[in-house]
Parts: C-alpha cells; sequence; structure tokens
C-alpha cells in the first residue's frame, strides 16, 4: 500500500483545541480515558502557561507520557506546542514522546525550519510550523518556506499554521468582534499564504478563532477557511 497523500492525511487533524498542559482535563485526554473533545488537541507550554508554571508544566508531561498507553483508539491526535525549539530537544528524547503525533513550532523563521525538521527526522513524529511573524508578510518568505518543506519531505509535515492573532499583533491591531480574519488586513496575506502553499501540495491550518461567544463570525469565517482549501481550525480553552 502507499503512503497517503500529506494532504489527505491533514484532514485527520480537523477541529484543534488548545489546553494548557495544566489543565485539570488533561490527564484523562492523553490517557483515553474520557471522550475526545475535539479531533485533535495542542498541549500547550508556551502562551498558556505562566513563566513560573513552565518547569512544573514540562515535569507533568513528561509523567503523563511515561504513563500513557501508545495512542488508544479514543485518543485525539496530539501535538506539544513548546516555549522554544531548545525545549522540543528535551523533549524529543524522553520515554513515551513517541506517544503523541508531533510538536507545533512557534515563531518558525525560513533560518530556523530546516533544525525543527531534522530534530524529528528517524521518528513517526510529525511537525506543525507557525507562521506568526510579520517577516512573513514578504512573499518571498513564505515561498522560501514552501520550498524548504519539498525539499525536506513533506510527509513530515502534518501542516503548517497561520498565526492570526500573533499577525495581527505585529501590526498593533487585535482580533475584533463581528469581523472574520478575511475582512480585515489579514485578508490579503490569508489569500497569498494559501495560494503558496496549497498549490504545492502543503496543508494550512486556518488562524485560530478564539472569540468563542461569537458564533455567527465563526460560521461565516470557517465557510470562508473551507473555500481557501485550509484543513483545520483552532479553538483555545476557555479556561
Amino acid at each position: 500500500m502507499g503512503k497517503m497523500n500529506p494532504h489527505l492525511a491533514a484532514y485527520e487533524i480537523g477541529a484543534t483545541l488548545y489546553m494548557p498542559v495544566l489543565h485539570q482535563r488533561v490527564r484523562e485526554i492523553v490517557l483515553g480515558a474520557a471522550a475526545p473533545p475535539a479531533s485533535s488537541i495542542v498541549l500547550c507550554l508556551e502562551d498558556a502557561l505562566h513563566e513560573s508554571d513552565v518547569e512544573r508544566g514540562v515535569t507533568t508531561l513528561m509523567g503523563l507520557l511515561a504513563a500513557a498507553p501508545a495512542r488508544p483508539a479514543a485518543r485525539p491526535r496530539l501535538f506539544i506546542r513548546p516555549r522554544s525549539f531548545d525545549m522540543a530537544a528535551r523533549l524529543r528524547s524522553v520515554p513515551g514522546i513517541g506517544r503523541i503525533d508531533g510538536f507545533v513550532a512557534p515563531k518558525i523563521r525560513v533560518e530556523t525550519l530546516p533544525d525543527w525538521i531534522s530534530l524529528l527526522s528517524g521518528s513517526d513524529l510529525r511537525l506543525m510550523p507557525t507562521i506568526e511573524t510579520g517577516e512573513f508578510f514578504d512573499p518571498a518568505r513564505l515561498v522560501a518556506v514552501r520550498d524548504l518543506i519539498l525539499g525536506s519531505g513533506p510527509d513530515r509535515i502534518a501542516a503548517v499554521r497561520l498565526g492570526g492573532n500573533d499577525l495581527l499583533g505585529t501590526m498593533g491591531l487585535r482580533r475584533q468582534r463581528g469581523v472574520t480574519a478575511y475582512e480585515g488586513p489579514l485578508g490579503w496575506f490569508l489569500s497569498m499564504a494559501g495560494s503558496i502553499l496549497t498549490s504545492a501540495g502543503v496543508p494550512v491550518a486556518a488562524p485560530v478563532f478564539d472569540i468563542i461567544d461569537d458564533l455567527e463570525t465563526l460560521r461565516r469565517e470557517v465557510e470562508r477557511d473551507v473555500a481557501m482549501g485550509f484543513i483545520s481550525k483552532t479553538e483555545i480553552h476557555a479556561a
């Protein structure tokens, strides 16, 4: 049987929920003891944790991985979002790391992406690089990322994530209620990124939606996500 098209496999990511690794429900989700709240879960060691909680978060995660069964059927796709490449390198060698599906790489740059891809070589772990810095308003930087992915093996990439909130932050802006990401200043960027990456067969995850009680805007935005060919939508855990 041949390898599955990476773009088709990426659809398994589906709806994604970001959760702080110290959240009270994380243990039962990782152990497969609870019905999954989403198709995929990102266990966050970055923005979701206060600096003083980071080491406790890492220790907790290491304990969970050591105790977790090998990918139970009831468990969603699991990814870890570390704070840095150095933290990812530390986690890469801990017992049980093969029980997750991969890493979300924050704030990647063209210069750092090869190191992230190399980190996962020799394993089944996959990478979700996150584009969320202002340098990527330059189309040439997106083209460079695309070429790196295609040159190093696209099967190592679960999807490229577009960090809408951080990109807005580079302009001193934030998401507004009632306005989809496509109706604001990111509209051009989303079209450009989607065209450059998806046309080359690189799966792209849509920007996060974090105004959790604005369901009508979420509905309209998801319709545009689908039309763009994006493969996943992320929500931030409310607690």
